[in-house]
């Protein structure tokens, strides 16, 4: 099973701290987020917007390794089939 092992403080390009916001070691971004009833939001490496939500943190993390999990099905069925 994927697994996050670490998170950490994500940084600006000028290396300032982004609030309320951090980025695993698998390279998804966790933020803060002001909606009704979710408080935590994930973003998918290279990607602009969020993904999946919601109010704690260790939902977050599974949903960063179901979703690691998927990709590497999703590409090793790519790589089977010759696409």
């Amino acid at each position: 099973m994927a697994e996050v092992r670490e998170i950490t403080i994500k940084l600006d390009k000028e290396g300032q701290v982004i609030p309320g916001c951090w980025v695993t070691d698998n390279g998804y971004t966790i933020s803060q987020v002001d909606r009704p009833g979710h408080q935590y939001a994930v973003t998918r490496p290279t990607q602009d917007l969020p993904f999946g939500y919601s109010p704690l943190l260790e939902e977050i993390l599974q949903l960063i390794e179901a979703d690691i999990e998927a990709t590497t099905r999703l590409q090793a069925e790519s790589v089977v089939e010759g696409v």
